[in-house]
């Protein structure tokens, strides 16, 4: 069995959920204002001991107060006490990291509710909730966090992205992994450039990690360095517009500190 690679050889184009965990509450130290009363919220059955743990610690570092995490309730017809719970604990930041349907579940039972805490969630764990429903206040304090988003493409990495799905005729399901694929290509051959001809697992590595603000074309500008091996760190996090009118949207990108 071949022995597992250090950490060191280990490099990721975007941020995990741990990362886009603290770049919200990093999101929420800044736009939340007094608001710094923060509390988790869990689902029963899932194992999220990473991001809770890298939330915890980003909250602390901000300065909030953390309360107990709450667990999300089996039945839905318990949403409304569990809304009153954490009110009654006097929560005014909550981080989602349930399921989509419990945090629908969740904005449903606050479109009810004269309480408006501000919501934090990761977009893996929070769907198309911001799409799919009106601009309500409740709506107005949902931050999703989102890696990478079409905003990142430029008009030449979407040519030449189409260009290499049509070359190796491949299809146009699943556009995620194809566009990570793409990337991962780019970043891979220009390493070997970066290397040259004397090759060898600790040059590539330390070309890599000399990779500044290096565009796919695809996604956010990748950085590398001896300590840092996430390539885009952090995510945007994408609000309803203050004003809620016609649905749009706000945009801002967020590094955790």
């Amino acid at each position: 069995m071949p022995e597992p690679l250090l950490p060191r050889y280990n490099f990721y184009l975007l941020s995990g959920l741990p990362e886009q965990g603290r770049a919200l509450v990093d999101f929420a130290a800044v736009e939340g204002g007094t608001q710094r009363r923060l509390a988790m919220l869990v689902s029963p059955d899932a194992d999220n001991a990473a991001i809770r743990q890298a939330v915890k610690r980003q909250a602390q570092k901000q300065g909030f107060t953390l309360t107990e995490s709450f667990t999300y309730p089996e039945q839905a017809r318990s949403g409304e006490a569990f809304v009153g719970r954490l009110q009654g604990a006097g929560v005014e930041v909550l981080v989602h990291l349930g399921t989509r349907e419990q945090l629908a579940g969740l904005l449903g039972q606050l479109e009810q509710s004269d309480w408006q805490p501000r919501i934090l969630a990761p977009a893996a764990l929070s769907g198309a909730l911001l799409e799919r429903q009106g601009a309500g206040v409740v709506k107005r304090k949902l931050h999703i966090a989102y890696p990478a988003l079409g905003v990142d493409f430029s008009a030449t990495g979407r040519r030449a992205l189409g260009d290499f799905l049509e070359r190796h005729q491949l299809p146009r399901d699943q556009i995620g992994l194809r566009i990570s694929a793409y990337a991962s290509m780019e970043v891979l051959t220009e390493a070997l450039k970066r290397t040259g001809r004397d090759l060898n697992r600790n040059g590539l590595v330390s070309a890599l990690e000399a990779f500044y603000d290096f565009q796919t074309g695809v996604l956010p500008g990748l950085t590398y360095s001896g300590n840092r091996h996430v390539g885009a760190l952090g995510a945007h996090v994408v609000s309803v517009a203050a004003d809620g009118s016609g649905g749009g949207f706000k945009r801002r990108w967020v590094t955790p500190r």
